[in-house]
């Protein structure tokens, strides 16, 4: 269990190039091959600037990540997919992900593709709702107190 914390911890460094090297250290074997999800998915769900840095590394290193899964479970691409890729909320990102899926398709995670577009088209469209109404406004919230 510390493992995973560990793990899961290793990509809320600050620096963008840590970052990039935990991406890096993921798939260079040094990892058991369940575990090697998790210093991605801390990474991307670090910040912003790290979930467009583990997008782009998945995007980059494909093949790479593909050839390191193997024959494994797809489980395991499933995470991955929703480590690097999921996260955004916006429907121009869903289009890009989509997009990059269609031509480097993954037909054992084609659900988990589409479960993951659709809840960040789900969640573009309650971002835009939440800007839209009274809670975007700083009225509202320094009536509260």
């Amino acid at each position: 269990a510390e493992r995973k914390f560990v793990l899961g911890s290793l990509g809320h460094a600050s620096d963008p190039k840590l970052k990039l090297r935990t991406m890096e250290w993921s798939i260079s074997g040094d990892i058991k091959l369940q575990d090697f999800f998790y210093p991605m998915g801390s990474v991307s769900h670090s910040s912003n600037e790290g979930r467009h840095i583990a997008w782009e590394f998945f995007k980059d290193n494909f093949e790479a990540i593909k050839k390191f899964i193997g024959n494994a479970s797809p489980s395991l691409m499933d995470a991955v997919i929703v480590s690097c890729a999921g996260g955004y909320c916006s429907d121009e990102k869903a289009e890009e992900i989509d997009a990059f899926f269609k031509s480097h398709p993954v037909p054992k995670s084609s659900r988990k593709i589409q479960q993951t577009l659709e809840n960040m088209r789900a969640n573009a469209k309650f971002l835009g709702m939440l800007r839209a109404s009274a809670l975007s406004k700083e009225e509202f919230w320094s009536a509260l107190v």
